[in-house]
């Protein structure tokens, strides 16, 4: 479970003291207790990394392998994994243990944040470009600053799906490891390459537009124009049109966009608000 991350660190019984208890003078320290043989740390590893990503330093994550390191282990009295403590100015600060879901884990981060007297909110990510071109030029930047930096992969693939760049967009995902945070949205994402061609046998992005643009009845034009929303990872705009189908389309219809918004709910992932709107639609929609 090592991480590339300047904010995630492996630690043992020997760095510690510099990594643990004289870092946390300066910002918060969270330990997480894991080994190689534990499902549950598996799960809530990645969640750690993530939230330590987005935090961009606010707080430190130092990953402790207890089979490695019993005596560290022993001394905190971990009973069992995965168990996550935050230290702060060398006090404990909070502790919990079990794979939580994420959400419960950004509560308890923010506890954490409050009790030492900390913004609890994470700073605001970097934003790709809106434009496409532009956004695919940021993606690479980043990625020859870091060639490790998923999670510019992941966009920088999301990006070449939308412009039917499959083959150079499919090396990509594939390149991204099963241990990233990233790799189930980017399994996801390959699925959408199906998608991109069916787009592409409709005409294309352009024509498939043009013909939603002139007859807003063409209910094939406004799914393949959806799906070309959908793959440039425009969830939102896309999962709404699809939705709408499925609300009031003929059988067929609404059969063919329960099945390519299915997957892209998949590659949207979890997490953002609108597309959560969405899911709960569709599931009254369904159930």
């Amino acid at each position: 479970m090592a991480s590339s991350s300047p904010h995630v660190i492996e630690v043992n019984e020997q760095n510690f003291m510099v990594e643990v208890v004289e870092a946390s003078m300066a910002v918060p320290v969270v330990i997480d207790f894991w080994a190689t043989w534990c499902g549950p740390c598996k799960t809530l590893g990645p969640v750690l990394e993530k939230l330590a990503e987005q935090y961009g330093g606010a707080f430190r994550l130092v990953k402790v392998d207890v089979d490695q390191n019993q005596q560290l282990a022993g001394y905190f009295r971990v009973q069992s994994i995965p168990t996550v403590m935050a230290f702060f100015q060398q006090q404990p600060i909070d502790a919990f243990t079990g794979a939580l879901p994420r959400q419960e884990v950004e509560r308890w981060l923010g506890r954490v944040f409050e009790a030492c007297g900390l913004p609890a909110t994470p700073p605001a990510p970097e934003q790709a470009p809106a434009d496409p071109a532009e956004a695919e030029l940021w993606y690479r930047q980043k990625l020859g600053q870091n060639a490790e930096d998923h999670a510019a992969r992941l966009g920088l693939a999301r990006i070449l799906l939308g412009r039917g760049k499959t083959d150079d967009a499919e090396a990509l995902l594939n390149a991204i490891p099963g241990s990233a945070p990233e790799y189930s949205a980017a399994m996801a994402t390959l699925a959408l390459k199906d998608l991109v061609i069916e787009v592409a046998g409709a005409g294309g992005e352009a024509a498939v537009r043009q013909r939603a643009a002139a007859d807003p009845a063409d209910v094939d034009a406004v799914y393949f124009t959806a799906l070309a929303d959908g793959t440039a990872g425009r969830y939102p705009t896309a999962l709404e049109a699809l939705l709408r189908q499925i609300q009031t389309g003929a059988a067929e219809v609404r059969e063919r966009a329960k099945k390519s918004a299915q997957v892209l709910f998949q590659a949207a992932g979890r997490g953002d608000a609108e597309v959560e709107r969405l899911r709960r639609k569709l599931a009254a929609l369904l159930y």
